[in-house]
């Protein structure tokens, strides 16, 4: 599809853009919507790359992408406009959790320009971080699954980093 073009666009190009931008993303059964957008299997790659520009570019939307499956996985490069990720679906492994974080958390990430503006500034106030979600209600299977995920995390950061109290107890 290539690039979105810079904000300096005269009128009509921005009416063709705006016509071609509802053609390419109608969904299946015809509704729009311009600020979430879901990414799936069905998904095509034209479109997949058409939302992947647009959510990196501050001032264009969708303003929340949703991927879904494989689809959302393993290489998108989301992070140059965003810096929260919302797990909706619990997995059995933490390299898998680790993925999808690491759709926003890389070099060249919003977070790593905010992280080092805050240093620039002196490092005042609250640092910039990743900020990471999970949608679980208690008492539910998801619930007991994150649990799980969350002890296999920390076995895995005990073995890799030496790291033998969870992070919780260091912020006490």
């Amino acid at each position: 599809v290539g690039e979105l073009g810079g904000d300096d666009v005269d009128e009509e190009q921005a009416v063709l853009r705006q016509q071609a931008l509802h053609a390419l993303l109608e969904d299946d059964d015809g509704r729009q919507s311009l600020h979430a957008r879901l990414l799936q299997g069905a998904t095509r790659w034209e479109t997949r790359r058409y939302l992947q520009a647009a959510f990196n570019r501050p001032s264009a939307s969708p303003w929340a992408l949703i991927a879904q499956s494989q689809v959302g996985r393993e290489g998108l490069n989301l992070h140059e406009s965003c810096r929260v990720v919302v797990q909706f679906h619990a997995e059995w492994n933490p390299a898998v959790v680790e993925q999808q974080i690491g759709r926003v958390d890389r070099k060249g990430s919003l977070w790593e320009h905010r992280a080092q503006q805050w240093l620039d500034d002196g490092a005042q106030g609250e640092p910039p971080f990743v900020e990471v979600r999970q949608l679980i209600f208690e008492g539910t299977y998801d619930a007991f699954q994150w649990d799980r995920v969350m002890r296999r995390q920390h076995v895995f950061d005990a073995s890799l980093f030496g790291s033998l109290l969870p992070a919780d107890v260091w912020d006490r």
